[in-house]
């Protein structure tokens, strides 16, 4: 998961995220609302990802899907 953080890119990493814990790529609305999470939150980078992996984790599609 360390490698996924050190991406420079922010939709790499949402991508990586996605493809990791539900196996698929994010929507374009999905990437609006992450990258708009990340902004507004006044979170570092890092600590903006691991609040969407937690989201993803803790999705309906997520309990379905695994």
């Amino acid at each position: 998961m360390q490698e996924i953080f050190r991406k420079s890119d922010p939709r790499a990493v949402l991508t990586s995220l996605y493809l990791t814990i539900l196996s698929r790529y994010p929507t374009e609305d999905e990437v609006k609302v992450a990258t708009a999470y990340a902004q507004s939150s006044g979170l570092d980078r890092r600590k903006a990802a691991i609040d969407v992996a937690w989201a993803l984790i803790n999705s309906t599609e997520f309990l379905y899907r695994h």
